[in-house]
């Protein structure tokens, strides 16, 4: 992820469920997803309302919103930031629910 300009969270394009977005986020990186989220739901609702990532039902508009992101590096750079800010909104929110059950 260090050196990509986009990511695409692999096993979403099929119902068995994508990989979490979170590593993806935390390198500041716009977020690219298939519909099946199920797995992972909450985290990206919250990067959906943070405007940190794109879902595409589709191979074919997956390859539309990556191209889309090529030719136009502010808005892939403004939503890997989005996506980043929902990433340091929640650090340390396991520690919060801990804490509020002690």
């Amino acid at each position: 992820y260090g050196v990509a300009d986009v990511a695409f969270v692999g096993g979403s394009l099929i119902e068995r469920g994508g990989h979490t977005p979170l590593e993806p986020a935390a390198w500041g990186l716009p977020v690219v997803s298939g519909p099946h989220i199920f797995n992972f739901e909450t985290i990206y609702n919250q990067l959906d309302a943070g405007k940190g990532f794109f879902m595409t039902p589709s191979a074919e508009s997956l390859a539309d919103c990556v191209s889309m992101l090529v030719d136009d590096p502010e808005k892939a750079v403004e939503t890997g930031q989005n996506a980043l800010d929902v990433v340091n909104a929640n650090r340390g929110a396991l520690q919060r629910v801990v804490d509020g059950i002690v």
